[in-house]
């Protein structure tokens, strides 16, 4: 793709936007923060719904825009897209006051979402007593496990005792205008009429309760099959998931990291990249793509290409470091060049573009999406 205007990328992905079938996901490979909201973004234009599935207040995305920022916590990142219907799953945790903050910027923005929000009946909610507990938790734990203090543990926690309360329970509008009984009927009632779907995963899958670094996880599934169970789709309706890596790696809380870096390596890389957490402003972990991690995210997820994003903050970096093999760490030359705004894969330079090459040729999965900075024009998409 050449050109570097917003109107020139989003022609570009009118066109490759077919081949994503009716139901795409787009899922983190990594520890979470890997940038799927300004993917989601792009895409959300294209399809008619774009809906969350699990997960709460704790995810960030972060979507630039004309250098306008949108953070979003419970709304899903294409819900910027006035014509596209919003959904909230059941296998979400819910803070309503959380909600309704959003709900109100987006409107002061000039964004009136309420009318095509749709949340599950069966979501749960997010109490004050569970935020309360939450922090008591990770006070007293010998472990920390650095989460959000957001009250996701405890309210999946409830969940799980059948002791919490669901959104049915909770008829006060606006939110009450919004609901749908059933979210899985609903849901399925879109495929049968044809309509496009966008699934926006949270998190990472490096973070799933099942599958991640246990026990410093999230309390839900983060993978695409977590998804599909928090929306009530099965899983022959997907045609594609989109795995979104950063070129290198972050992470927020505790837990293994092998190929973590120190620093002023991760300094440098750490301030190039913004590296602090959309939800808790945290500075974020810094390290080296790992290729076993991104492998075992695949296996996971079945990702049909990668959007690899942030290619651009290792711009000046002389050497870069990626984990090959479990605990092996191998060396690639860097490009010193500014890969920013970059449109068209051939014009990277030729270091960056045998990075992305490897990263392919190793978890043996294109990367058909590649980002060169922070605003919504900034991406390569290669051709398929």
């Amino acid at each position: 793709m050449s050109g570097g205007s917003d109107s020139a990328i989003i022609k570009y992905v009118k066109d490759v936007a077919d081949s994503l079938g009716q139901v795409c996901a787009v899922i983190g490979a990594q520890w979470g923060d890997e940038g799927k909201g300004k993917l989601i973004d792009l895409l959300a234009g294209e399809f008619d719904v774009v809906a969350r599935a699990c997960g709460g207040a704790n995810a960030g995305h972060t979507v630039i825009v004309n250098g306008k920022k949108h953070v979003f916590h419970l709304l899903p990142s294409g819900a910027l897209h006035p014509n596209v219907q919003v959904v909230l799953g059941a296998g979400m945790v819910i803070d309503v006051s959380t909600l309704l903050e959003e709900i109100e910027v987006l409107k002061k923005a000039g964004v009136d979402i309420l009318p095509r929000l749709h949340i599950s009946a069966a979501a749960h909610i997010v109490t004050q007593e569970h935020k309360e507990r939450d922090a008591k938790i990770e006070e007293e734990r010998s472990n920390k496990i650095g989460t959000t203090k957001r009250g996701i543990g405890p309210a999946y926690g409830d969940k799980a005792l059948r002791v919490g309360m669901r959104m049915e329970s909770n008829l006060q509008s606006p939110i009450s205008n919004c609901l749908v009984s059933n979210i899985a009927e609903f849901m399925n009632d879109l495929i049968k009429n044809k309509k496009r779907i966008l699934i926006e995963g949270a998190q990472g899958v490096l973070l799933d309760i099942d599958h991640g670094t246990y026990p410093y996880v999230t309390s839900s599934s983060t993978t695409v099959m977590g998804a599909l169970q928090g929306l009530g789709l099965p899983p022959k309706v997907l045609h594609s998931c989109i795995g979104v890596a950063k070129a290198y790696c972050t992470r927020v809380g505790e837990g293994p990291f092998a190929a973590e870096i120190q620093g002023d390596t991760a300094n440098r890389i750490r301030e190039r990249g913004g590296e602090y957490g959309a939800t808790t402003g945290r500075p974020r972990r810094v390290g080296w793509l790992s290729i076993p991690d991104l492998q075992y995210a695949a296996l996971l997820n079945g990702f049909t290409c990668w959007n690899i994003t942030k290619l651009d903050v290792l711009d000046e970096e002389k050497m870069i470091s990626v984990e090959v093999e479990r605990g092996r760490l191998g060396e690639f030359p860097g490009w010193q060049t500014s890969t920013s705004g970059i449109t068209s894969f051939e014009k990277l330079p030729q270091q960056a573009q045998s990075y992305i090459q490897f990263i392919e040729e190793k978890t043996g999965i294109p990367a058909l999406w590649i980002g060169t900075g922070p605003d919504r024009r900034d991406m390569i998409v290669k051709s398929i």
